[in-house]
C-alpha cells in the first residue's frame, strides 16, 4: 500500500509541476478482490465511470487488493497502470507487483 501511495504522489506532483494533470485514480476499495468476486457489475461500472469522467487523462492508476494467497498474508497489493493514448484512442496496461 505504501508503495502505491508514493507512486501516486510522485505522478501527481510531477503532473502538477509540468501543468499536465494527466493522472486519474480508481478507488482501491471499489476494485478489490472480494468485491470483484461478489459484485463484478459494480466494479465494471466504477471503472467505466472513472474513465468516462476523466476522458482527458492519459494515466489511470488502479491499486488492486488481491485475495488471499497464504496463511501469513491475507491480502496482496498490486498496481495496475493503464495508459490511454488520446490521439490514437489506444490503451496499454502495466502491472507492478
Amino acid at each position: 500500500m505504501f508503495f502505491c501511495y508514493l507512486y501516486f504522489r510522485y505522478l501527481y506532483a510531477t503532473g502538477e509541476q509540468e501543468g499536465l494533470n494527466n493522472t486519474a485514480y480508481f478507488h482501491p476499495r471499489y476494485i478489490e478482490g472480494g468485491l470483484v468476486s461478489d459484485d463484478v457489475e459494480f466494479v465494471i461500472n466504477h471503472i467505466r465511470n472513472v474513465i468516462s469522467f476523466h476522458k482527458d487523462k492519459q494515466w489511470f492508476m488502479a491499486p488492486h487488493i488481491g485475495g488471499s494467497f497464504s496463511y501469513t498474508c491475507s491480502k496482496h497489493w498490486i498496481l495496475v497502470v493503464l495508459q490511454h493514448h488520446p490521439i490514437y484512442n489506444t490503451w496499454m496496461g502495466y502491472l507492478f507487483d
